[in-house]
């Protein structure tokens, strides 16, 4: 299966943030994303042309930025994020 775009892991990732308390560490999530959509190691392990990144955690990370340049989640500190009452009221609508 090929790696999400980011715009496909946007919705995951709020969603799962959403339900943890206080700050979230972008790179806690990463693993617990995959298994929720059924993404293999293989499909999370594949680097970057740099070889210092995977396409995974790349993707997530822009995902992030996108949803706090949205007003869905506010960066706390470097990798770590809350989501907003905004980002709530949107995962309330069931998107």
């Amino acid at each position: 299966m090929p790696v999400p775009t980011f715009h496909e892991l946007m919705l995951p990732l709020l969603n799962h943030a959403s339900q943890r308390v206080g700050e979230t560490y972008i790179g806690g999530l990463e693993q617990e994303i995959a298994e929720a959509l059924s993404h293999t190691d293989e499909d999370t392990s594949r680097l970057l042309p740099s070889g210092k990144q995977t396409v995974y955690s790349n993707r997530l990370n822009w995902a992030k930025s996108y949803l706090s340049k949205a007003g869905l989640v506010q960066s706390t500190r470097r990798g770590y994020f809350v989501v907003t009452q905004r980002g709530l009221d949107l995962l309330a609508e069931r998107p």
